[in-house]
């Protein structure tokens, strides 16, 4: 009976201590950092107008971008390339125009300046790419389809090198498992300290949508220093 006891004191201690211990992927884990970083994630809103003897047609488009500056934001090159307007939208509904001052279409970034400062700007905190490990906890948040700071968690699955044919540069992406959609190109990828190592680029699927593999472009490749 003694030993039974004593067994099961021992179980006792085990679960509480178990219990106890702080797993680093809980959801308040997310929600707290969700909320420290969702206000530098901005919705990248676009118009490309087509012009004909006829008629005025304007094309809507929709990305994601980073508030790395209180006048600059980083996003994917083919959010907005060829397009005539850019405005970029706040979580608090404020809407900036934006003027492209670089771009990199190897890379598939571009920096945009914002035509007047937000009121209240929270700037991302930028992390490096080359400390994160294959296994470790990333989240993405921006604009799937259009749904504003949409977040999704995942891992960082891997890592790929792409060449570029035309002039031989090599191009390295971050591959992960978090749900990236149309809308998600130029969002970041944060690590859980709440660090930006990433910019969504592309997906590989079989359709447009998420149900393949995303890959979000290495920090290492940005034009932070280009302003």
């Amino acid at each position: 009976m003694k030993l039974i006891i004593n067994t099961c004191l021992r179980a006792l201690f085990l679960i509480v201590v178990l219990v106890s211990l702080p797993t680093q992927a809980s959801s308040a884990d997310y929600e707290k950092l969700y909320s420290q970083v969702s206000d530098s994630v901005v919705t990248i809103n676009t118009l490309t107008f087509a012009i004909t003897e006829a008629s005025v047609a304007a094309s809507p488009g929709v990305g994601s971008g980073i508030l790395i500056e209180p006048t600059l934001v980083l996003t994917a090159a083919h959010v907005i390339h060829s397009v005539d307007l850019i405005e970029v939208r706040f979580t608090d509904g404020i809407s900036i125009k934006a003027d492209l001052i670089a771009i990199d279409d190897n890379n598939d970034i571009a920096l945009l300046r914002l035509v007047d400062a937000h009121p209240n700007p929270v700037i991302a905190t930028m992390g490096n790419s080359n400390n994160a490990r294959t296994g470790s906890e990333v989240f993405i948040i921006g604009a799937p389809f259009g749904f504003e700071q949409t977040l999704s968690v995942g891992i960082l699955s891997g890592r790929i090198i792409r060449g570029n044919a035309n002039d031989g540069s090599v191009v390295e992406f971050l591959q992960t498992d978090a749900a990236v959609n149309p809308g998600n190109s130029g969002g970041p990828m944060f690590n859980i300290d709440g660090e930006v190592i990433g910019m969504v680029s592309f997906i590989v699927s079989k359709g447009a949508e998420f149900n393949g593999v995303g890959f979000a472009s290495a920090d290492n490749h940005c034009l932070c220093s280009s302003s």
